[in-house]
C-alpha cells in the first residue's frame, strides 16, 4: 500500500504538462493541420453510417480503429471539437503511464525523466491534445512491448503482445514494424544448421508473432493497397534511401547528450574505428542528399523540427554553417548508434531493439516522405536502448527542458501562427 501511495505523485505528475493546454485552450482551438481536412471528416463519415461504418474508403490515410474509437465515444459524450481532444489526452496519458512502467520494468536509471522527455518529443506531446491518429498508435504500441520484452515470453504472453500490436496497427500502419521486427528477432536467433527442426520447434512462436500482419491482410485487400483508395495517389510504396542518412540525423539531434556518456566517451578513444564507420558510410550521405524543402508532398524532402532548425540556422549563420550543421548531426547519429552496438553485453531486450529499429529502417525506407512525425514509432525503442547506460541525470535534466521548449515553441506554432488552406 505504501508503494502505490507513493507512486500517485508520480503519475499525476505525468498529467501535469497537459494542464495548463486545457486550461489556455479549453481545447477548442482551430482546427490545426489534418484535423479538419482528413481526421474529422473521417470521424464524420464513421459516424453518420453508423453502426456500419465504411471502412472500404474515407478520408484519412491511417488505419481505421482511432475513428472508431472516437466515434463510439462521440456516440455517448458528443463531437464537440474539444470532447474529441479530450480522448486524445486520455489515451497519450495512459501511453506515457505504460511507459513509464516498461521503464523502471527494464530498470533504466531515470525512468520518469526518460517518459517525460518521450512526453515532451515535439509531435508525442503536440499530437497528445489533437485529433490525430499518433497517440493512439503509440498507446497499443507501448503496451505491447510490455510482453514482447520479456526475456522468455511464453506463448499466451506473445499472444496478448501480438493481438496488442494488431490493434497498434490497425491504428497506424506503420506498427507492421512491431511484428516483423520480432519476427526477425526470433528468426535471427534460430539455428540456421538445424533449420528445418528449428522452425518445427518455433512453430507456434512464428504463427503468434505472425498473427498481427496476417489480421491487417484483409484491410490492404479490402484497400487493394496499404491505405484508402482516396490516399493511394499521395501515400505508395515508393524506396527512399534518403531515409537511410535522416536515420542518424534524428538520433543526433535528439539524443545528442549520449554522445556525452561514458561509453560514447570511451568508443571516441578508438578515433580511428569511429573515423573509418564515419568514412564508409559517408559515401551514402552524399548519395542520397536530404534537401529541406515545405512543398506539399514532395518525394524525398526532408520535412519537420530538424529540418526547419537547419534551416533556419542557415539563414543565420550561411549556407556553409548549416550544411555543417547537418553533417555534424549524421555524424553525431552515427557515433552514438555505433557506440550502443560495441557497447557489451547485448542482452535479449537489447536484440529485440535492435531488431525493431533495423526493421523500421528498412518499411520506412519505402515511404516516399522522409517526414520526422514518421519516426514517433521508434522514440520509445531509442530512449530504451540509449537511456539504459546514461547515469548524467543533470544532462537530462537539461535535455528535458530544452525539449520542453521545443515542443511548447513547436505546439504554440502550429495552433497560432501557422497558416493552413482548409
Amino acid at each position: 500500500m505504501a508503494r502505490m501511495s507513493g507512486e500517485v505523485p508520480l503519475r499525476l505528475l505525468l498529467a501535469v504538462p497537459f494542464v495548463p493546454i486545457i486550461l489556455l485552450t479549453g481545447l477548442s482551438f482551430r482546427f490545426v493541420g489534418d484535423e479538419g481536412l482528413f481526421h474529422i471528416k473521417a470521424i464524420n463519415a464513421f459516424a453518420s453510417s453508423w453502426p456500419i461504418p465504411n471502412i472500404a474508403d474515407y478520408s484519412s490515410a491511417s488505419t481505421p480503429l482511432p475513428y472508431l474509437l472516437w466515434t463510439i465515444y462521440g456516440k455517448i459524450v458528443g463531437f464537440e471539437i474539444w470532447k474529441l481532444r479530450i480522448l486524445s489526452v486520455v489515451v497519450t496519458y495512459l501511453m506515457v503511464n505504460l511507459f513509464y512502467n516498461l521503464c523502471k520494468q527494464h530498470k533504466l536509471p531515470y525512468p520518469l525523466l526518460s517518459t517525460l522527455i518521450l512526453l515532451f518529443f515535439p509531435y508525442v506531446f503536440f499530437h497528445g491534445f489533437t485529433i490525430y491518429t499518433v497517440s493512439f498508435g503509440l498507446f497499443f504500441g507501448v503496451w505491447a512491448l510490455h510482453y514482447y520484452f520479456l526475456d522468455e515470453p511464453n506463448l499466451i504472453q506473445l499472444f496478448k503482445g501480438s493481438l496488442l500490436a494488431t490493434l497498434a496497427i490497425y491504428c497506424r500502419q506503420y506498427y507492421l514494424v512491431l511484428p516483423a521486427g520480432m519476427l526477425f528477432f526470433e528468426l535471427w536467433r534460430t539455428n540456421w544448421r538445424s533449420f528445418v527442426p528449428a522452425i518445427r520447434q518455433r512453430f507456434w512462436r512464428l504463427t503468434i508473432l505472425s498473427l498481427p500482419i496476417v489480421l491487417v491482410l484483409p484491410l490492404f485487400w479490402l484497400w487493394q493497397g496499404f491505405t484508402p483508395p482516396l490516399h493511394q495517389t499521395d501515400h505508395f510504396v515508393h524506396p527512399i534511401l534518403q531515409h537511410l542518412n535522416f536515420m542518424p540525423i534524428f538520433v543526433g539531434f535528439y539524443f545528442l547528450p549520449i554522445l556525452f556518456s561514458k561509453n560514447a566517451i570511451k568508443m571516441l578513444r578508438f578515433k580511428k574505428v569511429a573515423l573509418l564507420v564515419v568514412a564508409i558510410l559517408l559515401p551514402i550521405y552524399f548519395l542520397f542528399p536530404l534537401v529541406y524543402s515545405e512543398e506539399p508532398n514532395r518525394i524525398a524532402a526532408m520535412t519537420g523540427v530538424i529540418a526547419h532548425t537547419l534551416d533556419i540556422l542557415s539563414q543565420i549563420i550561411g549556407s556553409p554553417g548549416g550544411v555543417a550543421a547537418k553533417l555534424g548531426l549524421w555524424t553525431a547519429g552515427l557515433l552514438i548508434i555505433f557506440g550502443e552496438i560495441i557497447n557489451c553485453p547485448w542482452s535479449v531486450v537489447k536484440s529485440k531493439l535492435f531488431a525493431l529499429l533495423a526493421t523500421f529502417l528498412i518499411l520506412i525506407s519505402l515511404t516516399p516522405y522522409v517526414s520526422e512525425r514518421y519516426y514517433i514509432l521508434i522514440i520509445p525503442y531509442l530512449i530504451l536502448i540509449l537511456h539504459r547506460s546514461f547515469r548524467n541525470s543533470r544532462l537530462l535534466y537539461f535535455w528535458l527542458i530544452l525539449q520542453i521548449a521545443i515542443s511548447v515553441g513547436f505546439s504554440y506554432w502550429q495552433i497560432v501562427l501557422k497558416s493552413f488552406n482548409i
